[in-house]
């Protein structure tokens, strides 16, 4: 049963109906679509981040660009990975590996 506050808001436009809970993301729509097409690309040229190694670019943007986030030492922790890969997950394919011929 739908609550009658929840559908009261949502048709008065107070709350967006396809709103999520939780906090928003640390950076503007925009630039996760950067981010996302960046590690595609990497993807695609078979040289695609490991989680550590996204995490560690993100930690590096934090901090040249004096951010502030709520992450411990502006480093991403790995639930936020997970949970930008699952906003993400029509556009960022997994690291491939890349067989090297002799």
């Amino acid at each position: 049963m739908i609550s009658v506050i929840v559908t009261c808001t949502e048709v008065s436009g107070e709350t967006a109906i396809d709103s999520k809970n939780g906090p928003g993301t640390v950076f503007p729509t925009q630039e996760e679509k950067e981010l996302t097409e960046y590690l595609s690309e990497m993807v695609k040229r078979g040289m695609g981040l490991r989680s550590g190694e996204f995490m560690d670019l993100v930690q590096n943007i934090v901090v040249t660009e004096k951010r502030k986030t709520p992450f411990t030492n502006n480093r991403p922790p790995y639930e936020w990975y997970k949970r930008f890969m699952e906003r993400n997950k029509d556009i960022v394919g997994l690291r491939r590996e890349v067989l090297l011929e002799a």
